[in-house]
């Protein structure tokens, strides 16, 4: 029979296991099409296995009295809650009839309450309070507006339309070292990484001695050892429960921001070292990479931990 303390020894080694998190490396896959006239001949066509870019589609506009173009969105009325907001309608006349409904409302530090705007019944039905004139029947509801919006990272689809899109995501991160020693990024999207398998067939840049050396490539569910002060080669005689502490997942990705959350912390939304750890930058401090010397690394179906060393 099981010792006294056998459930408290289990639960013990039960929160020790090592958890893995799936990745998907595949951002191609190739599907087969038959039309109506050929159904015995199937067509090949590449799908990507991702957003490329957010669904609206953007296009540069230069509305009267404004200084320069700039990107058209609709956006939904209830979404405005500030001045600044108000400011960047791209129709004047209904920029005009918003900010005159607003000088009956108060407007601390230029933010306001909604309900000025879309009121909603306990239902959540929205009850429209701004209204455009008709001259030829009922004033007509508002509940969406166009708002100009400048975007850094916009790529053109074709040369000659006036067609941009937003990339969605960032598909990976390589991190790298120059011939100087110095720490670098490489940010790459989901666009980018499609068009570089179109065109080459390869997703990662390759590096020659002489531009560097690539330290490691981080995506979204990548598992890695933070905080770890042993030699790399050492890590496989340190036992899992030490280990288990030092286990993060990647959890968001962009430019000199990378998010990670304790591998076995899977709905916490805290803030706060140790469940959760940010690095800015490539220096040596608190939010530093060379503070948190991260190791990548996978974990097996039987929990065991092995250096990762693809990309």
């Amino acid at each position: 029979m099981p010792e006294g303390d056998y459930l408290t020894v289990l639960d013990k080694k039960w929160n020790e296991i090592l958890v893995t998190h799936q990745r998907k490396d595949s951002i191609v896959s190739t599907r087969k099409i038959k039309g109506l006239m050929t159904e015995k001949k199937a067509h090949h066509c590449l799908s990507t296995r991702g957003s490329l870019h957010k669904e609206t589609l953007y296009g540069l506009r230069q509305p009267p009295l404004a200084k320069s173009e700039a990107m058209h969105l609709r956006r939904p009325l209830s979404s405005i809650e500030t001045l600044a907001q108000v400011n960047k309608i791209a129709d004047m006349p209904l920029r005009n009839i918003i900010l005159k409904a607003l000088k009956k409302v108060p407007v601390p530090d230029g933010k306001f309450d909604n309900a000025a705007l879309m009121d909603h019944h306990p239902d959540g039905t929205p009850i429209p309070q701004i209204f455009m004139p008709n001259r030829k029947g009922d004033n007509v509801p508002v509940f969406k507006v166009r708002m100009r919006e400048n975007f850094s990272s916009t790529i053109q689809l074709k040369t000659n339309q006036n067609r941009f899109v937003v990339p969605r995501n960032n598909h990976h991160i390589m991190i790298y070292i120059d011939a100087q020693g110095e720490y670098h990024e490489e940010v790459v999207t989901f666009w980018q990484a499609i068009q570089r398998y179109r065109a080459t067939g390869k997703i990662y840049s390759t590096l020659t001695p002489e531009k560097g050396k690539v330290v490691t490539c981080m995506h979204i569910n990548d598992l890695f050892l933070l905080g770890i002060d042993e030699e790399t080669e050492d890590l496989k005689y340190l036992p899992y429960s030490q280990l288990r502490k030092h286990l993060y997942r990647v959890q968001k990705l962009s430019s000199r921001y990378y998010e990670f959350r304790l591998a076995y912390k899977q709905v916490s939304a805290a803030c706060e070292h140790p469940e959760y750890v940010r690095i800015n930058n490539f220096g040596a401090r608190k939010t530093g990479w060379k503070n948190h010397t991260p190791i990548k690394v996978q974990v097996s179906i039987t929990g065991k931990l092995i250096l990762n060393t693809q990309l």
